[in-house]
């Protein structure tokens, strides 16, 4: 198994806690367009992380059973996120997280090739999953340092 994506999954929590560090109060509550705040991201990375992990464990279960899509908007308002305490959601990420890590780390590399059938995607195996973790975060953490400009900019 490429230990890369794991690895990735791992830091995940660890890069928003820092990131977070860096918001002002005001920041963690803003808005660009119609995406979600950086209060909203971090309770979004904490919901969907079993919600991932649900389906990965579906799939090793029982090679193509069905998953639905879910709203991630609706969960968003359901949820009440824009009210959840962030350091409070980014223990909970970490601790969603180091189960999926954990579990993923039990798995017999052959179960990474079993896969779910998504009502949206169709069949998505256990390693694009996992792929799909760091992928995810990705797209969350340049969410967040949109917000941060100068303070990552030339830094290194």
């Amino acid at each position: 198994m490429n230990h890369y994506p794991v690895i990735a999954a791992q830091f995940g929590p660890v890069i928003f806690e820092r990131l977070y560090s860096l918001l002002s109060p005001a920041q963690v509550d803003e808005k660009k367009g119609d995406r979600f705040s950086p209060r909203e991201v971090i309770a979004h990375l904490a919901d969907w992380e079993p919600i991932f992990r649900e389906r990965m464990q579906a799939a090793v279960r029982e090679h193509g059973t069905a998953v639905q899509g879910r709203d991630e908007g609706e969960l968003a308002i359901t949820n009440r996120y824009s009210e959840l305490d962030v350091n409070d959601q980014l223990a909970r990420f970490a601790k969603e997280r180091a189960a999926t890590v954990a579990y993923i780390q039990s798995l017999d590399s052959a179960l990474l090739d079993n896969a779910y059938k998504h009502s949206e995607k169709g069949l998505v195996t256990v390693r694009a999953t996992l792929d799909m973790l760091g992928h995810h975060d990705t797209y969350h953490v340049e969410q967040i340092t949109e917000f941060l400009g100068s303070k990552v900019v030339g830094t290194w």
